[in-house]
């Protein structure tokens, strides 16, 4: 039997002895059971009464949902990774279903449907969720907003290995955004029966951070934005083509322009103008209309020995030799650069990469240009540029 860890994320809530309760009554046995109280000032009583039965309780300072998952997480010695908030509810063959369905369709990851609950355990909708017939219609959902309950979520550990845990530093979407990140390797399977049970009551974050969590929803649907419309595009293409159309992809030309290869192989201060520190031309002739072009690069940064304080760097992509072109990506990485800093100010490498949509008629030459400037007024000279330094594009052409 595969086991699956089920991680409880604690802070404050007076349903938890429910939540814990719910996975102990599993009719699945290979379980194992992490509670992580987040720095809780109350309820905590609720959880002693289950000690002997829980397999792991670790008590941190508050961090947010993300940090406590991310701590029991590391941790977890099972196979599968699923979690439960802690005011949530587990259908009694909740992890014995979803593993048998996974296991059956050979899904990496999976969500289900679930229930609506009140404060009183009183049912308010029977099932909530939504099945797509592909890909292409999930993704396109998903854009708009995170339909993906996490309490309904089991996924093979492999999954996290290979795409990293939550993002701490976002208190609200850590879900949202760790789904996008998934989605660039894998797919979600869905099982139309609810297994959980949502609780909906006043103290519930939805509703005590509605507008930080728009604020935070819109910040992670910018970041990802870029990856997402290319993920759309690829299904695009291959809807079309698995219609019997004649859609393909052809990489027209690819290039690189390398500053500097190797850590600390230049030493160039970081100045409040641009500065050009990469270009690269890319042919497209024979283009049968409109291409694509995706693009990234790295810049390594260093505090200047003896700087204190806040400082960063602009990197933008211009369509075009030089700022007079079209600008077609900025990225900004700012660094608080604390008092000890020891006798080497760490480096700190900068990647990025985005895209260039529907570049109409281009000439049988499409220059692209990478100019970096410091981001803080007043921060000339704060930084070095100390290697490696690089800007890669490539150029499609998708043509049906």
């Amino acid at each position: 039997m595969k086991k699956v860890s089920i991680i409880i994320p604690f802070y404050n809530c007076e349903y938890v002895d429910q939540a814990i309760l719910s996975v102990l009554n599993q009719t699945y046995q290979n379980i194992e059971l992490i509670v992580v109280n987040d720095g809780s000032t109350s309820y905590t009583e609720k959880i002693y009464p289950f000690l002997h039965h829980i397999n792991l309780y670790i008590e941190k300072t508050n961090g947010g949902t993300g940090s406590a998952l991310n701590k029991g997480i590391e941790y977890a010695t099972g196979e599968y990774f699923a979690w439960l908030s802690a005011d949530d509810i587990y259908a009694p063959d909740k992890i014995e279903k979803q593993l048998k369905y996974m296991e059956s369709v050979a899904a990496d990851i999976c969500h289900t449907a679930y229930s609506l609950i009140d404060e009183n355990d009183h049912v308010l909708t029977p099932s909530i969720g939504k099945h797509f017939e592909d890909r292409l219609s999930f993704l396109n959902q998903l854009k708009q907003g995170n339909f993906v309950n996490g309490s309904t979520i089991m996924m093979k550990m492999d999954v996290l290995d290979q795409i990293g845990v939550f993002n701490e530093s976002l208190l609200y979407t850590q879900d949202y955004d760790l789904w996008l990140r998934i989605l660039r390797q894998y797919s979600f399977s869905y099982l139309d029966e609810p297994l959980i049970q949502y609780r909906v009551h006043e103290e519930m974050g939805t509703k005590r951070f509605g507008n930080e969590m728009e604020e935070e929803i819109t910040f992670v649907q910018q970041q990802h934005h870029l990856h997402v419309e290319m993920m759309i595009l690829k299904e695009l293409i291959q809807s079309n083509i698995g219609k019997g159309g004649d859609c393909m992809t052809v990489l027209l030309d690819a290039r690189t322009s390398q500053n500097a290869s190797f850590e600390n192989s230049i030493n160039v201060p970081l100045t409040a103008g641009p500065v050009l520190t990469g270009i690269v031309g890319l042919n497209t002739t024979g283009a049968a209309g409109a291409v694509t072009t995706q693009f990234g690069g790295t810049v390594s940064i260093q505090p200047r020995p003896g700087f204190v304080g806040v400082t960063g760097i602009t990197i933008n992509i211009y369509r075009g030799e030089d700022p007079t072109g079209t600008l077609v990506y900025s990225a900004t990485e700012n660094l608080n650069v604390p008092l000890e800093t020891g006798p080497e100010p760490a480096i700190t490498i900068v990647s990025f990469e985005g895209s260039d949509y529907q570049v109409a008629d281009p000439d049988d030459l499409l220059i692209y240009s990478m100019y970096v400037q410091s981001s803080i007024d007043g921060g000339d000279n704060t930084l070095n540029r100390v290697g490696p330094e690089s800007f890669n594009a490539r150029v499609y052409d998708y043509n049906s």
